[in-house]
């Protein structure tokens, strides 16, 4: 298997990721490099574009196949469209990731509603978790937080009151609506730098 595949399986199952993610954020590399086994190993960009082909190819066919596959309006990725127990249309990225918030669960006979899971019963363990596409749309949110805002064009993202406790930067109110207190790589960063002192402490 080359390094491409290798970098690509992981991006794929377990973590979830959509192409978008790993061609806009460096956060999201690291974090296949690590899950990889390879975190310090130096991945050439040509290596990383085949990356971002094959899983965008599967995120694709994972949206296709479920129903309400379709592109978001504002990015052009593949989401699969569901509608949550509110009866709205929702987005979500068409892989089942390890982070995700996001069930579908059945109502009747046929139907399927999207159930976001509260924080506190975080991970989802058993079971497909999905995330919203509003926390990953590169045209919506930024994917490496900290790095200043986003060229938003005419268009200015509806932005909530709330302020991410770790960045300090508005969350966007899809965001919110999703159940989420940060933007996911803040999320994802702040836990990384938990468990780096929790292992420092307990030396």
């Amino acid at each position: 298997m080359s390094l491409g595949d290798q970098l690509a399986s992981v991006a794929i199952e377990p973590m979830g990721l959509t192409a978008s993610e790993i061609q806009h954020s460096e956060s999201a590399r690291e974090r296949v490099l690590v899950a990889a086994g390879v975190g310090d190993a130096h991945v050439g960009n040509d290596v990383w574009r085949q990356v971002v082909e094959r899983v965008g190819r599967v995120n694709e066919r994972a949206a296709r196949a479920g129903r309400g596959g379709g592109r978001c309006k504002q990015c052009d990725v593949p989401v699969m469209w569901v509608t949550t127990v509110a009866g709205k249309s929702q987005a979500l990225n068409p892989l089942p990731r390890d982070m995700g918030n996001v069930v579908l669960e059945h109502q009747g006979r046929s139907s399927l509603v999207a159930v976001t899971v509260p924080p506190a019963q975080l991970p989802v363990v058993g079971r497909a978790a999905r995330l919203a596409h509003a926390a990953t749309c590169s045209a919506v949110v930024s994917l490496d937080g900290r790095r200043g805002v986003r060229p938003w064009g005419r268009d200015r993202p509806a932005l909530s009151q709330q302020v991410c406790p770790v960045c300090e930067w508005p969350l966007h109110r899809a965001l919110v609506e999703a159940g989420l207190d940060r933007h996911p790589m803040c999320a994802y960063e702040s836990e990384a730098c938990l468990e780096g002192v929790a292992s420092d402490s307990s030396r």
